[in-house]
Order: structure tokens, then C-alpha cells, then sequence
């Protein structure tokens, strides 16, 4: 039994993972990201949103790009692929999912903005790690947690953090371009 116990209370930062001939979600010259920023921060639904038009970019220069399920993105964005995005939806109702468009040489992909709208108070301040007053390294409080499998610290926070159910889900589904790095909980 106190392997499930301790299993349910294991979270962990969705991280880009570097893969060879990976691509890389890029916005077109003279787009405003100070404006969308300000205007993500805010944002709490989908209402009035436009699609985001984007262009896949081979990371090295003679190199094949690869759309993976989390790309990297000149956005600063956690940038969801439509499959991820089915996996991860059913665990939170506080996220909005803003979509964006990427052109593959000419083959379009819907990809989707993973945005929180709110951001629970989680953390255990007494061990979470802070220099100048910026958390640096979270550790999540038990108690905090109970029932959460999906949020993020913070608006423009670009690792979101997940419970070992949604981790599981993830990675039996076979997504790319990401991997997991535990964040402690007690």
C-alpha cells in the first residue's frame, strides 16, 4: 500500500527534451510577443482569440526539422500538439487552450497554447528554494496538492507541472519531444 500512497504524491516539471533533427516553432518577422504576452496574462478563455500563424524551423541549419508533440517554440510557450493536448485536457478545468497554426513546408499542423488561468497556492515556502526573493527550485506541500494532477506556479511559467497519473498517460500515448523531472512533494 505505501507505494501507491507515495506514487499519488509524486508531481513532475514537463520538460523539453532535445532530440536530434528537431524543429523549432517560429513566429514570423515583426510579430508584436509583447502584446501577446500581455495579452496571455490576462487571458481567461478563448474568446476573441485568432489563430497564431507559425513556420517549423530546423534547429541547425542543414538539418530536417521534426514537429514533436512538445516543440520548442520562439514563443516562450508551452506548445501542445493535438494528441498531447487530448491526453492532458480531462486532468484540469482551469486551462484554456489557445490555438496556433504550423506550416511544415506547406503541411499545416493545429497546435495548441497550453494557458492556466489560475494558479494554485501549492508550494511549501519553508522548502522551496528561493534567491532574491524568485523561487528557484518548488517543493510542493502535500496537503496543497491533494486532487491537482495539472497547474502551473505561475503565468508565463513554461514547465508545467503534472501528477504520476498524468505522466503515465503521457508517456503510454508515445508523445515526443518532452521528459519528466520531479519536483519534491511532502
Amino acid at each position: 500500500m505505501r507505494a501507491l500512497s507515495d506514487k499519488a504524491m509524486q508531481y513532475y516539471h514537463i520538460r523539453g527534451m532535445e532530440m536530434r533533427n528537431q524543429g523549432v516553432v517560429s513566429v514570423p518577422n515583426g510579430f508584436d510577443e509583447y502584446a501577446f504576452w500581455d495579452d496571455i496574462e490576462v487571458r481567461t478563455s478563448c474568446d476573441g482569440w485568432s489563430k497564431i500563424e507559425t513556420m517549423l524551423k530546423p534547429l541547425a541549419s542543414g538539418s530536417t526539422a521534426i514537429l514533436r508533440d512538445w516543440p520548442p517554440s520562439d514563443l516562450i510557450m508551452r506548445l501542445c500538439s493535438e494528441k498531447l493536448m487530448q491526453i492532458i485536457s480531462p486532468f484540469s478545468d482551469s486551462l484554456v487552450w489557445l490555438p496556433v497554426v504550423v506550416d511544415d513546408d506547406g503541411s499545416i499542423h493545429y497546435y495548441y497554447i497550453m494557458h492556466f488561468s489560475s494558479f494554485p497556492d501549492v508550494l511549501d515556502s519553508k522548502k522551496s528554494t528561493y534567491v532574491n526573493g524568485r523561487l528557484l527550485r518548488p517543493h510542493l506541500a502535500k496537503n496543497k496538492t491533494t486532487g491537482r494532477h495539472v497547474f502551473a506556479l505561475a503565468p508565463l511559467d513554461v514547465s508545467p507541472i503534472v501528477s504520476a497519473e498524468v505522466r503515465s498517460a503521457i508517456e503510454q500515448s508515445g508523445c515526443s519531444g518532452l521528459q519528466f523531472e520531479r519536483v519534491p512533494c511532502s
